[in-house]
């Protein structure tokens, strides 16, 4: 449902000219935590959505990452790069839409950008359930090029309030 949404946020905004649409694979632990792999079922509804394949152009090295939540932003970066490198199938497309359920400091945006470009095709664009804009990862992946669509923005949470950007 939530990918389906997305994918007509990304249709109303014109974001088009995309040959898949992949996600940020999640590790064997957080599968087996949360039950499944949420980007990959959201991004399932995108693809529907945009009637493109989905296609999972990112691959997990077996080495077990470290919680990004406990790094920092320089570390995040690189966490990402020894843990992902781009799938075989990867080579076969040109023009990627990457799907994530967050954006906080682009880390793991940025990390893909390399990680795709690597593959020989361009993270053109990449959508996100919900993106924190106090974080300004969304203001990093906008001025490196990248299309970015979000369900959600939270410009902060001070006082233990939500306060979600207006349309």
């Amino acid at each position: 449902f939530l990918g389906k949404l997305l994918a007509e946020k990304v249709k109303r905004e014109k974001s088009t000219g995309f040959d898949c649409v992949t996600y940020v694979p999640r590790s064997p632990k957080n599968v087996r935590i949360h039950g499944g792999d949420q980007s990959r079922l959201i991004a399932a509804g995108v693809a529907e959505g945009l009637g493109i394949p989905l296609r999972p152009l990112l691959a997990r090295r077996e080495k077990r990452a470290a919680d990004q939540k406990l790094l920092d932003a320089v570390e995040r970066r690189k966490n990402v790069k020894n843990v992902f490198f781009p799938a075989k199938e990867a080579a076969d497309y040109r023009r990627v839409l990457l799907i994530d359920d967050f954006l906080a400091n682009g880390n793991a945006g940025k990390g893909m950008i390399d990680l795709v470009k690597q593959a020989g095709a361009e993270l053109v664009g990449m959508g996100f359930l919900i993106e924190k804009s106090f974080q300004h990862g969304g203001d990093y992946l906008r001025q490196a090029g990248i299309h970015v669509e979000s369900l959600a923005i939270i410009e902060s949470l001070d006082d233990c309030q939500i306060k979600l950007k207006e349309d």
